[in-house]
Formats: C-alpha cells, structure tokens, sequence
C-alpha cells in the first residue's frame, strides 16, 4: 500500500480518537420581568379549590410513578392575627353561670306531726268559760275543823314574812353606798365610802382620792391630812356599814397586832346598833371581817372586785335571815276553831 495513504489514514484516526465532541448549543433564556408580592393583607381571599391530583415523576430510567394528593391550600393568615409577642391568644368563651341549686319549700310542720304520739291540744271554743283558781282561804275553807287552825296559823306566818320583806325593801339601810339617797348623805360619807372602794380595784389605791378624803375630813370633825386611817374608818361606821380598806395604819405598829385590834373594835361599834339598827350592825361586822391589813404595804395590788361582790350576797344573806328570824319570832294570835 502507498506509504502516504498509509499516513493520512492513521493521521486520522489519531485525530478521529482525540477530538473532542461539541457540546450542544443551550436555548438563549429569556429574562422574567421582577414583580413585588403583595403583603398579606392585600392578598385577596381565594376561595378553596379543589386540587386535581399531581403525578410526580422522580428521576431515574427505572422509578415507578409515584402520585401525590395535595391538600387544599391554607389561607394565609392576615397580620393582625399574628402575635407579636411569642404567645397565641385563645377565642374569646361565653361566660358560664354556675347551676342553680334546686328550690325546695319544707312543708308546714305542727307539734303534732313531730311527736304523733303526743296529745293534741284542744283549743278553747268560744263561750267556754275558764273554771278559776280556788284562793288560799277557800281551800283552808275546805279541810277539817283541825287542819283549818294549822292552815290558819300558817298563812299567818307567811302573811308576817311578806310584811317584814316589804318594809326591808322600803328602809334605805346604808349597807353600800349605791343604795342610798344623796339627800341621807349629808356629810358625804357614803359617797366617799363608795369612791374609795371602786377605787380599790385598781392600781396605786392607797393614795388615790386624798383631797376628797380631806375635805370630809374636815366636815366631821377629823384632822384633816388626807390619809383615811383607823379613826377615819371608826368615824365613817356611823353613817356606812360596808367600810374601805385602811389605807394608813399608825406608824411603827405591827400589822399582827393592830388589825386584829382594830377588827375587835368595830365588833363593839356594831353591839351599839344591834337594837336600834340591826342591818347596820351586820354591815360593820362584815367590815371587819373584810379587813386584810393591805394597807401596811407601801403600794398593795388592787383588791380583785369579786371579793367585794361576795362580801355583798353574804350580807344580804345575812339581812334576810334577820328579817326571817324576826317574822317568825313575832306571836301568831290563836284563831278560834270553826
């Protein structure tokens, strides 16, 4: 063979093997005019449509078809709805009323529908007329001509203790000072007597109320330095039963024996109104039994008021089973048997 067709034909092959192929030409691409997208709230409310079914093909010579239902689209919420500050606000509710309880009205219930077995009242009809008590002397009226006289005697007696009760509760007795009229009181003993045992209830009683104790001082007759002692105390008994505490005993006694002195005096100063006034002497012996001698203590604690309060019921006790004792003790005139 020719030695240059020999050449030119492997010349090109070798050309034919290292050239390479020219690439295909791209379609010149067409530039998209730029539109701005409308904020949310200018996009108009598209109604739902429905969406017909989409067949996706994924690449690949050998994939099978794979279809994909696409729901329909969701509206884009506006801006306003959209909270600003990370939280979600939930949809206003109607308020709830709480559930009326059910009425119940409880029937009309009587005595007798309590206890059935109790008996029933009957009313009184109109005209009946009420059969009245029997009094006292009809029913004596009535017993044996023996019994009558007991009887007798003994309304007697009660008819003595209704009278001396009611002229206890008619006498103004000077037992405490509360009781008695201020036109009795005409030197102001017993409205002192009073100030100085309310006083006694509370603190620094000892030395309280001397300028009042002065000047009644002065009124009866008594050195007047304010500081109620034993002869205070001896004076005042004239005119009140109940009596304060002494406040000043004499200087240097011994409380030992100067109280039990003082309580036996006013024990004589009530022997002198045993006959002429009886509640008062009851009254000033109550005095000295009350006596504790707190007045020898530079500043006594106050007296608690119950003590008084007791000191009082024992002396009305006392008072009415005097009144008692002088009823029964009065003669019951004989009553002649009917």
């Amino acid at each position: 063979m020719n030695p240059l067709l020999l050449l030119l034909l492997g010349g090109g092959a070798i050309y034919a093997i290292t050239k390479k192929p020219t690439p295909p030409q791209r379609a010149a691409q067409v530039p998209v005019p730029s539109r701005a997208i409308p904020p949310p709230d200018d996009m108009p409310d598209m109604p739902p449509q429905n969406q017909p079914d989409v067949t996706v093909t994924p690449p690949g010579p050998t994939a099978a078809p794979v279809s994909y239902n696409l729901p329909s689209p969701v509206p884009i919420p506006s801006a306003t709805s959209v909270p600003t500050d990370g939280g979600y606000s939930l949809p206003s509710m109607p308020p709830v009323s709480p559930a009326q309880p059910p009425s119940y009205t409880a029937p009309d219930l009587t005595p007798q529908d309590m206890n059935p077995s109790a008996p029933t009242a009957t009313p009184q009809q109109p005209g009946q007329s009420v059969q009245p008590v029997p009094s006292i002397p009809d029913l004596i009226a009535q017993l044996p001509g023996g019994l009558q006289t007991a009887a007798q005697d003994a309304q007697t007696i009660l008819t003595n203790l209704s009278t001396a009760a009611q002229q206890q509760a008619s006498t103004q007795t000077p037992l405490q000072a509360q009781d008695v009229a201020s036109e009795q009181d005409s030197n102001g003993s017993v409205a002192l007597a009073k100030a100085l045992i309310d006083r006694e209830a509370q603190p620094n009683w000892k030395a309280a109320l001397k300028p009042q104790i002065k000047s009644w001082q002065a009124i009866v007759g008594l050195k007047p330095d304010g500081e109620f002692g034993e002869a205070s105390a001896f004076r005042m008994s004239q005119d009140v039963g109940i009596l304060p505490l002494v406040r000043y005993w004499p200087a240097g006694s011994q409380e030992s024996a100067e109280v039990p002195a003082y309580q036996k005096q006013l024990q004589d100063i009530a022997a002198g109104f045993d006959a002429s006034n009886p509640h008062q002497a009851i009254a000033i012996r109550a005095s000295a039994g009350f006596e504790n001698g707190s007045g020898y203590d530079g500043n006594p604690s106050p007296i608690d008021p119950s003590l008084r309060q007791q000191q009082s019921a024992a002396l009305t006790a006392a008072v009415a089973s005097q009144a008692v004792s002088n009823a029964t003790a009065q003669p019951v005139a004989p009553t002649a048997a009917a």
